[in-house]
């Protein structure tokens, strides 16, 4: 048999019908081609021209085919993106209610992003039914220690990235510093790394990363800094002879 697919549009509204050819109408057709071929060779008065036509309308009805197949294949295709939009936003509709209940909990919407989509696609995420309690609670023990984790570290990453700055701060203050000082006294002066580990430097480094800390925070410090070095390596020498101390008289 031959198919042919077509579509039709009814009140209810549309639908593909399709029709096939039998054996015996295609063998019909090849014996009236052998007979038109036959009739042209034998130089039959317009027998050409009748088969000529014939072949055209033949390879017109399979463009027809084609060209109908086509918007079938397209119908379908859009019928099948339409269907998965309407799937995805009925099953949106529970997904964001889990977000909207994990950010009250005080994680972001970053945070439950890294997960994605073992959250989104997760059985008892992806549900076309309201989302209960009993649910919601067996969702935040399956997934909350994932996002905690993941809340954590990102909080850990803005945290150094704020310490970062800050020694940043340290750095251009220490060397605005050197530019007052002779050459032959900051030519000795510890590296920025030390510095930042002086106190207060290390305290208002370490400090609460939620404080906003800009240049004047910092400066007393640097105004302040031959002192805290020399306080700093008064303090170092103290003990290394209270250790020098202790191991001379443990061979008394």
């Amino acid at each position: 048999m031959m198919p042919y697919t077509y579509t039709a549009r009814t009140p209810e509204g549309r639908f593909n019908r399709v029709d096939c050819f039998w054996r015996g109408d295609i063998d019909e057709v090849r014996v009236k081609l052998k007979l038109l071929q036959s009739n042209a060779h034998k130089g039959i008065d317009g027998a050409a021209e009748v088969l000529e036509n014939f072949q055209n309308s033949r390879k017109q009805l399979i463009l027809d085919y084609k060209k109908t197949a086509l918007q079938l294949s397209l119908w379908q295709s859009s019928k099948k993106e339409r269907l998965r939009l309407e799937n995805d936003e009925i099953f949106n509709i529970r997904y964001n209610e889990v977000k909207r209940r994990f950010t009250d909990l005080g994680y972001l919407p970053e945070d439950l992003e890294e997960l994605y989509p073992d959250l989104r696609m997760h059985k008892l995420v992806r549900r076309k039914t309201q989302l209960t309690e009993k649910m919601w609670l067996r969702i935040l023990a399956l997934f909350e220690h994932q996002i905690a984790e993941i809340k954590a570290h990102r909080l850990q990453h803005a945290a150094n990235l704020i310490k970062a700055t800050r020694r940043d701060i340290v750095e251009k203050l220490y060397a605005y510093h050197k530019l007052t000082l002779p050459h032959a006294e900051w030519r000795n002066l510890p590296n920025v790394f030390n510095i930042c580990r002086l106190e207060p430097f290390a305290a208002l480094i370490d400090a609460d990363t939620s404080i906003i800390l800009t240049d004047e925070d910092f400066r007393p410090a640097i105004d302040n800094l031959s002192d805290l070095i020399a306080n700093s390596y008064e303090a170092a020498k103290s003990r290394v002879t209270r250790k020098g101390g202790r191991g001379n008289a443990s061979h008394t």
